[in-house]
């Protein structure tokens, strides 16, 4: 009984000296992360109070745009040449 008491007091203190250290990179890392994803779905410029959801359409303009495709793939033929 006494080893399993001394199991569950470590585990808590491990998660207690673990918890700063993950809420900050929760709230630096993981959220913004999120935040940034939802902000794709929108035609938000940054600096307007009002932001309008758009869904896909972002993605839709960005992947018809040849001023997209030409970098990407000249990236791609150089990366596979760099690679070989």
């Amino acid at each position: 009984m006494h080893g399993r008491k001394r199991a569950i007091t470590n585990a808590l203190e491990f998660s207690l000296f673990g918890l700063p250290s993950f809420l900050i990179w929760f709230s630096v890392v993981i959220i913004p992360f999120i935040y940034g994803f939802w902000i794709t779905f929108t035609d938000w410029n940054g600096l307007a109070l009002h932001i309008n959801f758009i869904g896909l359409e972002n993605y839709r303009h960005i992947l018809t745009d040849s001023a997209f495709w030409a970098p990407s793939l000249r990236r791609l033929y150089m990366r596979c040449l760099r690679l070989y």
